[in-house]
């Protein structure tokens, strides 16, 4: 027993200090700026549930140094969600990005705050990727909830 803990937590840590090198490398990963303060002029709008967890994408390659990595976001549709297809872009100039988010009120409804840049406190709405993710296929996803 004793052995194959030591021959599978040496993979392990092997696995994970590979895994740190080339998260430090700056391997052709750069990620926008974010904040986690919803812009204070925008009211959020009444949905019908929290949405769905992310979807992942598949990131291609970095096409330029210029460019910035967003990731998708879930944006309110009626009774479902629709998933924002993210990807490289060239970020707004002294914005950062609210990913959005969802909150209970008082009376246990939810609440959205939608995802958007955020310019000196102020919303200046999505930037469509460039270049876009891989996977997702198509630039919206609905998510339809079970019935």
């Amino acid at each position: 027993m004793g052995r194959s803990c030591i021959s599978i937590c040496g993979v392990g840590v092997s696995l994970l200090l590979a895994c740190s090198v080339l998260a430090c490398s700056g391997a052709g990963f750069a990620s926008a700026p974010t904040t986690l303060t919803p812009p204070p002029s925008v009211s959020p709008v009444p949905i019908p549930m929290a949405p769905p967890p992310a979807v992942a994408e598949e990131v291609p390659p970095r096409p330029t140094e210029a460019m910035t990595w967003v990731d998708g976001c879930w944006e309110p549709s009626g009774q479902n969600w629709v998933w924002i297809r993210g990807g490289w872009l060239i970020a707004p100039a002294d914005a950062e990005l609210f990913r959005g988010r969802a909150e209970v009120a008082s009376d246990g409804s939810f609440l959205w705050h939608a995802c958007t840049w955020v310019k000196n406190g102020r919303p200046i709405g999505w930037v469509e990727p460039l270049v876009p993710a891989a996977s997702p296929l198509s630039q919206r996803t609905i998510y339809v909830p079970p019935s």
